[in-house]
C-alpha cells in the first residue's frame, strides 16, 4: 500500500492528480478519504506515515467539492 501511495503523492501535477480536476480524482479520492476514518478509529495507525503531508491537502480540496460533499455517507461528516 505504501508503494502505490507513493506513486499517487509523486504523480500529482497541480491542486488535482492530474493538474485539473478529473475521473481520476473522482475515482481515487473514495479510496484515500478511508485512511482519516482508519486514522480516527485506531490509536496506532500513523496516517502521515501512510500517505505523507501532500494527500490530505488533496483530500480536504476533494471534501469541499459539491459534488463530493452531496455523496458523503451522512456517518462521515
Amino acid at each position: 500500500m505504501r508503494q502505490e501511495l507513493a506513486l499517487w503523492k509523486e504523480a500529482a501535477t497541480g491542486e488535482y492528480l492530474t493538474g485539473e480536476l478529473s475521473a481520476v480524482d473522482l475515482t481515487v479520492y473514495p479510496f484515500l478519504a478511508l485512511f482519516p476514518r482508519l486514522a480516527g478509529r485506531r490509536a496506532d495507525f500513523v496516517k502521515d506515515d501512510v500517505i505523507g503531508p501532500r494527500l490530505p491537502v488533496w483530500i480536504d480540496r476533494m471534501q469541499s467539492l459539491p459534488i463530493v460533499e452531496r455523496t458523503r455517507p451522512p456517518d462521515w461528516k
